[in-house]
């Protein structure tokens, strides 16, 4: 079981946002600038399906930590090799998910808060 200590939200999205605040979660972002600000991190769930969001994700997910992701991009997806090298380094691990639903959604949430995750 993985303890959180702190979780953060970021999301173009206004519909997601709105549904982590309301499952009670503070420290939402509409800007990725405030999530390179407030890193880095021990769990990323990257659903947001485009490359710059998994970017940010390898960039500030913590040494050992772990993303999830969720989204996909629709086209392939480039990674330069300086940040996929920068993410070897921190040992961290990425696992997939193959899509979710508004219900998966909330409970992935309301986990992650008891830290049931």
């Amino acid at each position: 079981m993985l303890e959180v200590q702190r979780v953060f939200i970021a999301d173009i999205r206004e519909q997601s946002l709105d549904i982590a605040e309301s499952c009670g979660l503070k420290g939402i972002y509409a800007l990725s600038s405030e999530v390179e600000r407030n890193g880095p991190y021990d769990l990323i769930v990257e659903a947001a399906g485009y490359a710059k969001a998994l970017h940010t994700a390898l960039k500030n997910v913590e040494h050992n930590g772990r993303i999830v992701v969720i989204g996909r991009d629709t086209g392939d997806l480039v990674l330069p090799n300086s940040l996929f090298e920068q993410f070897m380094r921190k040992e961290a691990l990425i696992q997939g998910c193959w899509g979710y639903s508004i219900r998966e959604e909330r409970k992935l949430v309301s986990d992650v808060l008891r830290r049931n995750l």
